[in-house]
Order: structure tokens, then C-alpha cells, then sequence
């Protein structure tokens, strides 16, 4: 009897372990050490292959898909993505099923394949709403939201924040309030709305110290950053810009180092700093490229379209207009691949500029 029962035992082994790493890398992720959870939930995925546990199998790829897309390795995340939703498919596990489909949308999404992204989101919610849980339903309806904040639709935006936050605090759900709230705070931003913005990143920025939720306080640091901006208050502005890059350091999170990139270069142009805005937003276009980040390229190409254009009126070389044009052309075409309307305005804006000055040479 007892040797049966500890064959039993040696049997549920791999099982313990599995669950273990899964627990140990849920809780990494949570906290922002992407690269130590990257290795709790690979191993796991060898124990699942080895021991052809499909389902420990597909979690794992799961898991692996979103660590790969907060490190901005977006190949790797769709590859791990895909094979996961296929074994849930093949389940009809509705509820893994749904996470693979969030995820896939977010990956499409911060590449610029804004139709593609809508599509993975609304799969997401209807499995969810099969389901029944108001929770992950509304965790769907903030990351539409989101969404709808990059596509430059910000009713859209709002109104579903609004409606996931509302769910969020009726459950007292911690994390999905402090996300929703920063999101709300970026359309806040957007519509030059700096107090509202300021009080949701507040809020947001409390929640997430209180329960350690460490790429979510780069988040808000990033973001802070744009309203300081906003109120023309760049030292502040700088400063939250790099503690953010610091924290980002630590997580691996390169596209959020990007993108501070971005927004530091935008202040040392508004500075005259133009030298320092040109190397800055070339280190920052440098990573978008590599990273695929298709939602983001217009802004780099158009502040360095702009930077080049006022250092050319400054020191009148012909190659720094010439410069500033191939920026704003590359600015426009990304612009209008995307199909976002602020930035094709933004982009078209700066290359009328640059087209009426070269008309008067």
C-alpha cells in the first residue's frame, strides 16, 4: 500500500513543481522582473513537454507570450501566443483561450495594426462574457479603451474606461483600477485636460506603490512626465522621464525606454537644444525600428523632422532641410499606414512647413 501510494506521489511530482513555477512566475511578472519570470515559466514549459501536460504546456507558452511582449520581443511573444491558443482551442478552455486572445491584440496593437487589434480585444470580451466573470470582462473593456486612446478616438476611449473602472472599484480590484486609471489619464492628457490627468496618474501612482506593482510605477512616471510637460514644466518633466528609464532598466521594458526617449527629445527641442534632441530621438527611432513598433514611429520621425527644420533655420544648411523632409515624409507614410489622424495632422503639418520654405529657395 505504501509503495502504491508514494508511485502515486512520484507521479504528481511534476504536477507540484509545474504549479510551483507558475505561482513563482506569476508573481515576477506581477512585480516587473520579466527576465526571472521568463526562466520560471520556461523551465515549466520543458516539465509540460516532457510530461506532454498539454494544458501546464499551453499556460506556460501563454505566460511566456506576455513576458515576451512587456520585453518588446514581439516575434517570440506572437510565436509563444499562437501555439498556446491552439491547445486551448483544441480544449475549448474558454477562459485561457480569452488571455491568449488580449495579449495577441496588444502585440498587434503597439505595431500599429490597429483593425487586426479590435478584433483580438472583442474575441477576448465575448469569451469573457460567456464566462460571466465582470472582473476579466472589464479588464477587456479597459485594454478596448486603451486602445481606442492610441487610434486617437477618445470618446471611444473614455466612455469604455470609464464603464471597466466602475467595475473595478465596485470589487475593490486594486491593479485593474490603478491600470484603468493611468489609461484615463493618458486621454486626459491628449485633451490637454492636465488636472484630470494629474489626479488619475495620483491615483494610479498609489495604488501601485501600495501593492509593489513596479512597471506599472514606471508607467506612471512616464506619463507624469507628459502632463509636467504639458504645463511647460520640463525639469519635472526630465526628472520623472529618467527615474522611469531607471526603473525600465531593471525590468527590461526597452519600448517604455523608447518612448522616453522620444518625449525627452520633444522637450530639448522646445529647449533649442537641437543637437541633443537629434541624438536622443535617433537612439529612441533606433530601438522603435528594432523592436517593430509600428504605433510609434510617426512621433520620432516627426520630432526629428521638426529639430532638423528649426536647426536649419538657425544655421541655414541646405542638408539639414533636406533632412527634415525625408523625416517628415517617413512621418506622414507611417502616419497614414496606421491611420491616425492626429499624427498624419502632425506629420502633414511640419512637411507643408518644410515644402513652403524649400519653394522660397
Amino acid at each position: 500500500m505504501n509503495k502504491k501510494k508514494s508511485l502515486l506521489d512520484i507521479k504528481k511530482l511534476p504536477v507540484i513543481v509545474m504549479d510551483i513555477h507558475i505561482k513563482k512566475g506569476n508573481i515576477l511578472l506581477f512585480l516587473g522582473r520579466f527576465k526571472e519570470a521568463e526562466k520560471s515559466f520556461t523551465i515549466m514549459l520543458r516539465l509540460a513537454k516532457g510530461f506532454s501536460e498539454s494544458t501546464y504546456e499551453g499556460i506556460a507558452c501563454s505566460r511566456l507570450g506576455r513576458v515576451f511582449y512587456l520585453m518588446a520581443s514581439y516575434k517570440r511573444s506572437l510565436e509563444h501566443l499562437k501555439h498556446a491558443r491552439a491547445i486551448f482551442e483544441n480544449q475549448k478552455d474558454r477562459g485561457n483561450l480569452a488571455l491568449c486572445w488580449e495579449t495577441i491584440g496588444c502585440v498587434h496593437r503597439i505595431q500599429g495594426r490597429y483593425g487586426e487589434a479590435l478584433k483580438c480585444h472583442n474575441n477576448a470580451l465575448q469569451l469573457k462574457k460567456e464566462l460571466g466573470d465582470e472582473i476579466p470582462i472589464a479588464n477587456s473593456v479597459n485594454t478596448i479603451g486603451h486602445t481606442y486612446w492610441i487610434m486617437g478616438k477618445y470618446d471611444e476611449a473614455l466612455k469604455y474606461l470609464r464603464k471597466a473602472l466602475s467595475v473595478f472599484k465596485k470589487f475593490n480590484f486594486l491593479y485593474g483600477e490603478s491600470v484603468c486609471l493611468n489609461n484615463l489619464g493618458l486621454v486626459y492628457s491628449e485633451l490637454k485636460l492636465y488636472e484630470k490627468a494629474e489626479k488619475s496618474y495620483g491615483r494610479s501612482l498609489r495604488i501601485r506603490r501600495k501593492i509593489g506593482d513596479l512597471a506599472g510605477i514606471a508607467a506612471v512616471y512616464l506619463n507624469f512626465g507628459l502632463v509636467y510637460c504639458g504645463r511647460r514644466k520640463f525639469s519635472k518633466a526630465i526628472s520623472s522621464w529618467k527615474e522611469t528609464i531607471i526603473i525600465c532598466e531593471k525590468t527590461g521594458a526597452r519600448d517604455v525606454v523608447s518612448m522616453c526617449q522620444t518625449n525627452l527629445g520633444e522637450v530639448y527641442i522646445v529647449q533649442k537644444k537641437y543637437d541633443k534632441a537629434i541624438k536622443i530621438l535617433k537612439d529612441s527611432l533606433k530601438i522603435k525600428i528594432k523592436l517593430n513598433l509600428g504605433a510609434y514611429l510617426p512621433s520620432s520621425y516627426t520630432k526629428l523632422a521638426t529639430a532638423h527644420y528649426l536647426k536649419y533655420r538657425e544655421e541655414k544648411r541646405r542638408a539639414l532641410l533636406l533632412l527634415a523632409k525625408k523625416y517628415a515624409d517617413k512621418a506622414f507614410c507611417k502616419a497614414q499606414k496606421i491611420g491616425h489622424k492626429v499624427k498624419i495632422r502632425e506629420a502633414k503639418e511640419i512637411l507643408e512647413t518644410i515644402m513652403q520654405t524649400m519653394k522660397k529657395k
